[in-house]
This record gives structure tokens, sequence and C-alpha cells, in this order.
């Protein structure tokens, strides 16, 4: 009989086998150590992350592939196969609003500038330069869930045997980078401070899923809201054009991924536009604004039979 020690996440949930503890032989008494098992390795993490395109025949060519392996081994083996194309997909997640602290380097004696108790980092794209963000971890932090939402709303497509696994691993990707910036970035070396912050992540991500499922659902006005709340802190100091373009950036986005078959997404081959692109079209001014204001007769009366 053998001991399985599990290796677990920030949300108590168990990744995969970390290793066998020593197994004992019945028949001859002797105990032996198998060999670890570990999820297949893939690109090693980098705190300024890149995505190159993938080649569309070498895209064919993985599709393929992926097929060919979970005909032959199954279910068991596309765990790992998802594990190593999220852990891909999630870094064109992340690269989208990528910050960096350089005041935390060993050579530099510059502490971090600090507002509101936040540390301030330094970030370059169209949500920090165009949008006006502060690049801070919460600010990283809520855009990488924005777009790990947009992928989730694809993987719920996968077939229902599929699509947990996929969007799992993604998650845990996103905590693990996290955790991962907690420490290297601002410092947090205790552990139980982390998982505190993670645990209040954990909710907050909770909180702008079903946020964003209710916008898509009831309208832009109800989208524009969630965004509001989650990218923009709810602040008063709101650039209206700004949120209009990324309201339209997530249709933009979730439609674009729809017209996807599940074999180009399980291949990996994803890259986010960009959000300033959407200008020119928040520009265009609605037909319903040259229409005059109606005021619509509500009808207060009982219906029959109604106390």
């Amino acid at each position: 009989m053998a001991l399985r020690l599990y290796r677990w996440n920030c949300l108590g949930r168990r990744l995969y086998p970390a290793y066998e503890a020593r197994q004992i032989d019945p028949h001859s008494g002797k105990t032996h150590s198998p060999a670890p098992i570990v999820p297949p390795k893939a690109n090693p993490p980098s705190q300024n992350v890149e995505y190159t395109p993938h080649d569309p025949a070498a895209a064919g060519t993985s599709v393929k592939l992926a097929q060919e392996v979970r005909r032959r081994a199954g279910r068991a083996t596309e765990t790992y196969i998802a594990y190593g194309v999220t852990e891909n997909i999630y870094k064109e997640c992340a690269r989208q609003a990528d910050y960096s602290i350089p005041q935390n380097n060993e050579k530099a004696s510059i502490e971090p500038e600090i507002t509101s108790g936040v540390q301030l980092g330094v970030g370059d794209g169209w949500w920090y330069k165009e949008l006006g963000l502060q690049p801070t971890f919460n600010t990283w932090a809520q855009i990488t869930m924005l777009h790990i939402y947009l992928l989730a709303t694809r993987f719920r497509n996968f077939p229902a045997a599929h699509a947990p696994a996929w969007q799992q691993h993604l998650l845990d990707h996103f905590f693990y980078d996290a955790e991962e910036r907690m420490v290297n970035y601002h410092g947090m070396s205790a552990r139980g401070v982390r998982n505190r912050y993670l645990k209040d992540l954990f909710i907050q991500y909770r909180g702008a899923m079903a946020a964003y499922d209710e916008g898509l659902c009831k309208g832009d006005a109800v989208l524009a809201t969630a965004l509001w709340r989650n990218i923009f802190g709810a602040s008063d100091d709101l650039d209206l054009v700004g949120l209009a373009q990324v309201v339209s950036y997530v249709r933009r986005v979730i439609r674009a991924l729809e017209a996807h078959e599940d074999e180009t997404i399980a291949a990996g081959n994803i890259e986010f536009g960009d959000p300033g692109k959407e200008k020119d079209l928040v520009h265009v001014k609605s037909k319903l604004m040259s229409e005059p204001l109606q005021d619509k007769q509500v009808d207060t009366r009982s219906p029959p039979g109604a106390l």
C-alpha cells in the first residue's frame, strides 16, 4: 500500500500528486521509491511576460497532435495538456496590464512610492498610458481577472467532461502568479499574510465573474457598472469614453472567441487585441440619440383578482 501526498493550492483545491511515499512489496518486504509524479514542464515564468503568436501551420499540427493524444490516452492525459496550454494562455492574460516594482531591486535604495497605502509600480500599455489607471497590484489583478473571465466564457462551451479542468488550471496559474508577485514585488514573506490576501482576492474574483455575467445578460449599462466597480475602483474621476471602450472591447473579444472551434482554443493560439481600437466605434453616434424622448405610461392598476 502506498501513502500518496498531494499538493494543495491556496484555495484548498487538490492539484496533482506531488510524490508517493516509499512503497512496500507485499511479497519480498522490500521498499522502493517510485518516480515522482509532476506536471509537464512548460515555458519558464517571466516577470516581463511576452507573447509570440503561433504559426498557423504549427497550430494545426498541435491540434491534430492533441486530438491523437486524447484518443490514445483518454481524459487522464488531458489535464496535463490543459495545464501546459493554459499556462501559455494565462501569460497572455497577465501581459495586458503587466507592471513591475523596480525600486525593490537590491541595488536600489529608493523605497516604492506609496499612495493611500498602495505601492505604485511602473507599467506600460493602453490600460496605464491611455486609460490612466495606476500600475498597482490590484489594477493588474482586476484586468487579468477580466481576461480570465473572457476565456472562461469560451471554456464553458467545451464539452461538460472537459471544461472544468481547463477553467481550474487557468485560475490556478493566476493565483500562483499573484502569490509570487506578493513575495517578489511587495515583500510579503509571511505565508499567513499572503493567504489572507489570496482569500480576499478569490472573493473578488467570484464577485467580478458574477457581475460580468449579469452585465452580459442585462445589457451594456449593467456591464459598464460592473467594470466601473472592479477595473476603475468605483472612482468618481471616470473617463466615460474609456469605460465605453472597455465595454466594447469585452463584447468584441467574446464574439471573436466564440467564432473559433474548440480545437483552436485548445491549441492555445490566442492573442488579445488593443482596447484602444474601439475608440472610433465608441464615437459613432447612435441613431437612438436623434429620436425624441417619449414618456411611457405606466399602468399602476392591480391585475384582476390581485389582493
